[in-house]
């Protein structure tokens, strides 16, 4: 189980064009994100071949303030935004212990449980109505692989390696690593 809470800090610069020339729009706003992710399984043990199901939930809320850009007349106010989210995943994995180094491979489906949401903005230049749109729409379910390896450097360090790849969701692909250090305090 894991729980995090994170400061978010935006400047954007939105640039529109209109006929030959690039309008720039600038803004800042800042927000927070709550995040906590729970997951679990069964290890089914076979030798040094280590496997089973696994099982998880993660819930985020994210709050974004609202901002008005300057720049141009194409700039926009835009009203805070919110977006909750619940992803369940369902999958197996599997761990070969090789002494110094174990390999793992874990495999999951994830399906989005939320809502979509819509934003709404406004012109700064004139008096108009608000106007509402849908947020970016992304895909409900995707699958998510990752391959890696942990290797023991001594008794209190531990070394991790891996690569993470995501696919089957409408609007996303996403690659990513990570790199870490353990150490265990006796």
């Amino acid at each position: 189980m894991v729980a995090t809470y994170g400061a978010l800090d935006y400047d954007v610069n939105r640039i529109v064009p209109i006929g030959i020339t690039l309008q720039n729009n600038n803004g800042k706003t800042s927000g927070s994100n709550i995040s906590v992710a729970f997951q679990g399984g069964h290890d089914f043990a076979f030798g040094a071949l280590t496997h089973g199901p696994v099982v998880g939930l993660t819930w985020q809320h994210v709050n974004i303030g609202g901002f008005t850009e300057t720049g141009s007349f194409t700039s926009l106010r835009f009203d805070d935004q919110t977006r909750d989210s619940l992803i369940s995943g369902l999958g197996y994995k599997a761990t070969y212990d090789l002494g110094r180094f174990r390999p793992y491979v874990q495999a999951v489906w994830n399906h989005e449980f939320a809502a979509d949401r819509t934003v709404r903005a406004s012109l700064t230049t004139i008096e108009a109505p608000s106007y509402e749109m849908p947020a970016v729409k992304l895909g409900r379910d995707w699958a998510t692989a990752t391959v890696g390896t942990t290797v023991n450097i001594s008794n209190a360090f531990t070394g991790l390696a891996s690569f993470t790849a995501q696919a089957g969701q409408t609007g996303v692909t996403t690659y990513g690593g990570r790199v870490g250090l353990n150490y265990k305090i006796n």
